[in-house]
């Protein structure tokens, strides 16, 4: 996969630079931030709050959506130039308002566009530190693997990650439970502990307070229980930032699986989880390698 923009994308952003679009987007927002301060933030279409996956997609949402007004625009100010031409009208103060139209509706749509390449030309500069980030960290874990790992063993737990990422992935559940999984969940914990790797819990959960674990029973994560999952989303539906969480179902059947699956996995963001397993996964190739 490239983690850069394609040659054409790159020139059409080339493109827009030299025709002013950034001096454009620069007056655009003057006014519109005006406009967003005196209705106290109703106005949202044109702020992305997070680069987190169900901000960025609605937000692109609203770039296709205000491309489409423009376009409206368009069409409309052609129309009416049509029409008085049809009627045989003497060129005057309407006809260039609606020239003024059609050039201003074009720089808007070009804007959508110019910002909708950005946000990928950025999503695409964090899938590259992404990647670094997973290739140094499985060599320091393969560097680091505790001695007691017997290699078939750790061979078997990272294939076992594989299904874990494909129910990230929407294309299946994936169910923990039992004292197997759990055993699996600690032993790969412990390995990320041993290399100290950036983004280990350094809260070890199996070690956790009577109260948190009364908040594991009541479903206070996602992976709690199948039913509680369901009951979950069931009242969360509709909800534009959450639409990211019904792609998934990891599901830990007990508290035991649930507190090692904590303890592995020190956030319950779908992109610290898919990090974590994919380093993990990779440290067992370059195991296999060897």
């Amino acid at each position: 996969m490239g983690y850069e923009l394609s040659r054409s994308q790159r020139l059409e952003l080339d493109l827009y630079r030299k025709m002013g679009i950034r001096a454009f987007r620069d007056f655009v927002f003057a006014i519109e931030g005006w406009k967003h301060r005196k209705d106290q933030g109703k106005n949202s279409n044109y702020h992305l709050k997070r680069m987190s996956g169900s901000d960025v997609f609605l937000h692109r949402a609203y770039l296709s959506y205000n491309a489409l007004i423009h376009m409206s625009g368009i069409i409309l100010a052609c129309l009416i130039l049509a029409a008085r031409r049809l009627l045989s009208l003497r060129w005057g103060l309407a006809d260039w308002g609606m020239c003024a139209a059609v050039i201003s509706n074009i720089y808007c749509i070009m804007l959508q566009r110019y910002n909708a390449l950005r946000i990928e030309q950025y999503e695409l500069a964090l899938a590259a530190r992404k990647q670094k980030r997973i290739e140094k960290n499985a060599v320091l874990l393969k560097d680091r693997t505790p001695s007691g790992y017997d290699p078939q063993q750790l061979q078997s737990d990272t294939e076992w990650l594989r299904g874990m990422e494909e129910a990230l992935r929407g294309r299946q559940d994936f169910r923990i439970g039992g004292e197997e999984d759990a055993a699996r969940l600690d032993r790969l914990a412990a390995w990320t502990e041993c290399a100290g790797v950036p983004y280990r819990n350094t809260k070890i959960i199996r070690n956790a307070s009577i109260s948190e674990k009364e908040n594991v029973k009541k479903g206070s994560l996602l992976y709690t229980g199948a039913e509680k999952r369901t009951a979950l989303l069931q009242e969360r539906c509709g909800r534009a930032q959450d639409s990211v969480l019904r792609s998934f179902a990891i599901i830990t059947e007990d508290e035991k699986c649930e507190l090692a699956f904590r303890r592995l996995f020190s956030s319950s963001s779908k992109e610290v989880i898919t990090e974590v397993i994919e380093t993990l996964i990779r440290a067992g190739a370059i195991h296999e390698q060897k």
